[in-house]
């Protein structure tokens, strides 16, 4: 497994993998109009901010060149070496 800063080029498979998993793990947590608005445009768009914010990461994990998932996390300005 190689686990990687994400770039631009992977936004399209961090949006899929984002609304299939809300669409499938929040059904009857999150309302059906909500869960049915989400499409992998919006997601790409919100995730492509998220990536550019000041100190916002995006990790991507392949095995070769299969997208398994990806993590992301903010640096907490009250933590040393977050």
């Amino acid at each position: 497994m190689r686990i990687v800063f994400a770039t631009e080029e992977n936004l399209d498979e961090i949006a899929e993998l984002y609304v299939h998993n809300h669409k499938t793990t929040y059904i009857g947590l999150l309302s059906d109009e909500y869960l049915n608005s989400l499409t992998v445009e919006s997601a790409k768009n919100r995730w492509n901010n998220y990536l550019f914010e000041n100190k916002n990461k995006i990790w991507a994990a392949f095995d070769e060149d299969v997208f398994l998932g990806f993590a992301a996390g903010t640096e907490d300005e009250e933590l040393k070496r977050t």
